[in-house]
């Protein structure tokens, strides 16, 4: 009898360790848990976030691990055009930085790739429209047009974020920073 309850209690143990979802976030990560139910109760994205730690949950949940760190975003921006539509090219980026504890509510309203679905078309679209305001050579070598461009793509992202927040649901994400190169000739 001792055998047999010890190796149900084995069973019983590993049925329940691999049955469930380990979420490990790391320092300045956050985990969002999108909880999927298999028999009965609801499902959807938990309001709280796991912060840095280990927590064993349902084998059917799911998770999204969110850096809380000031994250880079590359853009590559060829055949831009200059006021008298010569053809450069940019390498920018844009810092943004989730605010904390508002993980859940950033994946529930806009999705694990939140930079592509929101973001990434606008600040594009923002920085080739400052750029089109100046000359070539200013856009190669006037650092001072190039700081320029930065504070004002920065201010109209920030702008966006607000003005985006306010229509629907808030977008929890706050623009560090903006740094637009200078520009290369276009190799055509």
């Amino acid at each position: 009898m001792k055998n047999f309850l010890a190796i149900l209690s084995a069973v019983l143990l590993s049925a329940h360790f691999t049955s469930c979802t380990v979420v490990t976030p790391n320092a300045g990560e956050e985990a969002v848990l999108i909880h999927k139910p298999v028999f009965f109760g609801h499902g959807g994205v938990d309001d709280v976030p796991i912060e840095t730690g280990l927590s064993y949950e349902w084998f059917s949940t799911d998770y999204v691990i969110v850096s809380m760190l000031p994250q880079k975003f590359d853009e590559k921006l060829d055949d831009a055009t200059s006021n008298d539509n010569t053809l450069l090219d940019f390498s920018t980026q844009i810092q943004l930085q989730v605010q904390d504890n508002k993980s859940p509510v950033l994946i529930r309203n806009y999705g694990a790739n939140w930079y592509v679905n929101v973001i990434q078309e606008v600040y594009r679209n923002t920085v080739r429209n400052y750029i089109s305001k100046h000359g070539p050579f200013d856009l190669m070598s006037n650092r001072e047009v190039l700081d320029s461009i930065n504070l004002a793509v920065k201010s109209d992202m920030e702008n966006y974020i607000t003005a985006l927040s306010k229509k629907s649901e808030t977008l929890p994400v706050t623009v560090v920073n903006v740094v637009v190169g200078r520009a290369i000739p276009n190799d055509k």
